[in-house]
Parts: structure tokens; sequence; C-alpha cells
């Protein structure tokens, strides 16, 4: 008998008839087909794609009608209306709700204030139960300025900083990416471009500059009208420090103190997005 390579498929099903299903779903779903050749292997191809075109969640969303239309743009209208007074009115500016959590919580956590009725609600907020804090991204949760700390504290020779946006044959990254050069390896011939994370952190202020490539402290004033664009700021903080967190070592000290945060901040249930 001839061999002939058998390609392996999930079967492309139409939308099942919820009313009249005998056996399971899963069943229905989890149905293997063979296909016995590469044409017949991408001619499946393409009708998953078809019907993933066509059974997509957000394809039968309806068209707003003329009313709804114009509510949505009047009330669009005032929010860009509102933010302008917020950004050029200095008292406005002061009104906690008017302004991003990043950018307010400075104010809240000085401690200068003493006992103002916001360090007293902050405090109240530490010592409360919670919940859970969910869907959290690998890259922001935890306090980058304590990682910072901890990577100095146990790779202290080893963590580099690129201290310009870089592109070439390597691969494009961004100023501030972290990098970690062992002792006995590529230390000894570390590109330039590169500085010690120990030389950058002596001084407060340049480590304060670079945990701000890493959060959105003190960047409000271009974020609060580009809200809709915050994740373009988002995977610029996920690239920057991807790498690292790369680290099988790194990535465990990251977590194991990360979780330790949550639970002084008594936090009960976390869901990871990683």
């Amino acid at each position: 008998m001839e061999n002939r390579q058998m390609h392996f498929m999930k079967k492309v099903l139409p939308a099942p008839d919820y009313m009249g299903i005998e056996d399971t779903l899963q069943g229905m779903l989890g149905a293997e087909c063979k296909v016995s050749s590469r044409e017949e292997l991408a001619h499946t191809i393409d009708k998953m794609k078809t019907y993933e075109e066509a059974y997509r969640f957000d394809n039968y969303e309806p068209s707003l009608t003329a009313a709804e239309e114009a509510l949505s743009q009047r009330m669009n209208a005032n929010r860009v209306a509102v933010n302008a007074v917020v950004r050029d009115d200095l008292q406005a500016r002061h009104y906690p709700p008017a302004n991003p959590f990043y950018d307010v919580r400075r104010d809240l956590e000085d401690e200068s204030k003493g006992d103002t009725p916001e360090h007293k609600l902050l405090e109240l907020f530490r010592d409360m139960p919670k919940g859970g804090n969910l869907h959290i991204h690998t890259s922001a949760t935890y306090n980058m300025d304590h990682f910072l700390s901890d990577l100095l504290l146990h790779y202290k020779d080893q963590i580099y900083v690129l201290d310009h946006d870089y592109k070439g044959k390597a691969g494009t990254f961004l100023k501030g990416t972290l990098f970690r050069f062992e002792k006995e390896g590529l230390q000894k011939d570390i590109p330039a471009g590169f500085r010690p994370l120990e030389e950058i952190c002596i001084s407060k202020e340049q480590k304060r500059k670079l945990v701000q490539l890493y959060t959105f402290a003190d960047n409000s004033d271009y974020y609060i009208d580009h809200i809709g664009y915050i994740w373009g700021g988002f995977n610029q903080i996920f690239q920057r420090v991807h790498m690292i967190l790369s680290v099988p070592k790194i990535f465990k000290l990251y977590y194991t103190n990360a979780f330790r945060l949550l639970i002084k901040d008594k936090i009960d249930y976390c869901e990871l997005r990683c």
C-alpha cells in the first residue's frame, strides 16, 4: 500500500443548532477529519477562515440609528470640551476625578499632607481587605521602582539599560530596555549604548526618569486627551521589560516579590495574563 503523509485538521462545522443537539457540543467541534494532500489542507484552512469571518461575535453589531449617532457625536464633543478645560485650567487639574489615577496617586501618597482627608482615604483603602485583582499583565504586576532595587540587590553587576532607541540586525529595541549580561559570558563584549543599571540608580533623579519609562507616572498631559491610544504606551512598557523577564531566575524574583506586595495590600485573589 502506498504510504501517504496524512494531515489532520479540525472539522469546519456550521453554527450548531442549540435546540436540536443530541451529542455534546464539545464532541461535535472536537471531531477530526483527515486530508491527504497539501491542496486539500489549504482548502480546509480557507474554509476555516470563512467560518471565522462569518461567525465572529462582532459581525452582528447593529449600526447606530440617526438619533443614536447624533447623541454619540454630541457626547464626544462634550468629552473633548471637558478635556480642554481640564488641560488648561490649573484648578480643574487639581480636582482628582478629572485626572487619571496614575497622576493623582502622587498627591494621595504625599506624606507631607499629614491628616488630610485624601491621605486618610488612601490609608483606609490600604487597610481594607480586597477581593480579586483581575487581568494583570506580566509586565505591570510589580512596582518597577522596587523591581530595579531588587535587580541591583541580586544581579548588581549584570543588569544594563539601553540608553537610546536602537534598530539593527538584532531587532528593534526601545530606550530603557533592560538586559542581563552574565559576568562569565557576554559582559566583556557589551555593545555600545548600554549603561549599567547601578550607574544610573546612583542618582535618585536618573532613577526616577528611568522608572517613568516603565510606568505612566508624570505622563498624564499626553494621555488625558489620548486615552483611546493608551495601549501604545502599554506596549512600549511591555517591550522594555520583556527581555529581562525572559530570564527564568529574574522572572521568579519578579513574581515572588510582586505576590508579596499584593498580599501586603490585602489582595485575596489574582488573575494573571502572562
